[in-house]
């Protein structure tokens, strides 16, 4: 539900202000820590869900079991997702309140979208037995 709600609240902030007259302030601010955010917040709801699906489906365990065995799964996605949060905060502390001109945060925010994909696509996973 709060990932639902939030999606939905922030599509209609993004929307609204996509054709208000402050489209240009609203865009220049949030662009460049735009990427991290939200890959963050993707994350966080991830492991969420995963802790979830844990108490639904124990796979034969008791439920504190279960949450305990997911809560191990989740624990990287959680640390990738405070990464994220601290490095969104830092560009949004310096960078997305500076008088940068839009293409310079433009060009960050697509070398963050860069990193992420490489980090999503190149960074590896360890071998699971219970997946």
């Amino acid at each position: 539900y709060e990932l639902l709600s939030n999606g939905l609240i922030l599509g209609t902030v993004f929307g609204h202000m996509a054709v208000s007259p402050n489209a240009r302030n609203f865009f220049t601010f949030v662009t460049a820590h735009g990427p991290f955010e939200l890959t963050a917040i993707v994350f966080a709801g991830a492991a969420g869900l995963r802790l979830g699906s844990g108490l639904i489906d124990t796979r034969g365990q008791t439920r504190l079991a279960s949450l305990r065995r997911e809560a191990r799964c989740a624990l990287p996605i959680v640390g990738a997702s405070v990464v994220l949060f601290i490095l969104a905060a830092f560009l949004e502390g310096f960078v997305s309140a500076s008088s940068l001109p839009y293409g310079a945060k433009a060009g960050i925010a697509l070398a963050c979208a860069a990193l992420l994909v490489a980090y999503l696509a190149l960074g590896g996973r360890r071998a699971s037995s219970d997946v």
